[in-house]
């Protein structure tokens, strides 16, 4: 079935009603099979298919449920997993807008699988999150105060461990995606900041000029996060903040010297205007 779905000449024959049909069958065999492999090969038809947006632009809501449905289940299943963000990944391209009406319900799904046991999930997930980004955003306030939570309760402290377990480079480009969602919340100061940061600092203490050079570039991102209100990328304190890895982190390769200056001279064009009088900083 997943074949004869996937190509647009064949999928496009079925009526409206035909693919209604065909996606609640295969809704429901991944909800009620307690065969993995049943449940697995109902998800990968799902994200293989290649009905009109329209028409499954109207299942997205219950496609979703059927992914909240099995990613709970009592018995965690990696390949389940897997294709769940195949599903996410074939809905955040086939159906943009319905997936912006339902942006925390998938992000409530894919964030915590980026810090999954098994690398391929973790790898599948961050590729959800990063193409999703822009969708995300379109419900930033509501999205930021999800992932806030989650990162406070797991995420923080898995991807600590992740960094720990030589995964330094998929933790640090994580970093600018966390940075990016999390937007004005990071304006406030507090534990919470203070925390996301210190995954920064492990990547600029890092002995490695590739690893330090990765979160040189993810620190852009933070430039570009208090650039979204010039009164905080401006004021003393966090400007100070971000001149620390500029001005402190001594670098001995030529490759890795250019990234920072690059860095800095980003954050000069974002100063702007405001720049002359924050030049002695």
């Amino acid at each position: 079935m997943g074949f004869c779905v996937f190509y647009s000449n064949i999928a496009s024959s079925l009526s409206a009603t035909e693919v209604e049909e065909l996606l609640s069958s295969l809704n429901s065999i991944a909800v009620k099979s307690a065969d993995k492999n049943t449940c697995t090969r109902a998800l990968w038809v799902i994200s293989k298919q290649h009905f009109s947006a329209e028409d499954v632009g109207k299942a997205v809501p219950s496609i979703l449920s059927t992914l909240e449905n099995v990613l709970n289940k009592d018995v965690q299943s990696v390949v389940i997993a897997y294709e769940a963000l195949n599903v996410v990944i074939r809905l955040v391209e086939q159906t943009p807008a319905q997936m912006t009406d339902e942006a925390v319900r998938w992000a409530k799904i894919i964030i915590p699988l980026v810090v999954h046991s098994a690398p391929k999930v973790r790898l599948r997930a961050a590729t959800a999150l990063e193409l999703g980004v822009p969708l995300l955003l379109q419900k930033q306030q509501e999205v930021a105060a999800l992932t806030e939570q989650l990162m406070t309760s797991k995420i923080i402290g898995e991807l600590n461990k992740l960094f720990s377990n030589k995964n330094e480079t998929y933790v640090l480009k994580l970093w600018p995606l966390f940075v990016k969602l999390l937007g004005k919340t990071l304006h406030r100061s507090g534990s919470f900041i203070n925390s996301l940061l210190q995954l920064e600092e492990l990547g600029f203490r890092n002995g490695s000029p590739a690893i330090k050079k990765i979160a040189f570039i993810a620190w852009k991102s933070l430039i570009d996060n208090f650039a979204l209100n010039p009164d905080i990328l401006c004021s003393s304190k966090r400007l100070k903040l971000l001149m620390q890895p500029l001005s402190s982190i001594h670098v001995r390769t030529e490759a890795l010297a250019l990234t920072k200056v690059e860095v800095w001279w980003y954050l000069l064009i974002r100063l702007g205007s405001q720049l002359p009088i924050h030049f002695e900083q």
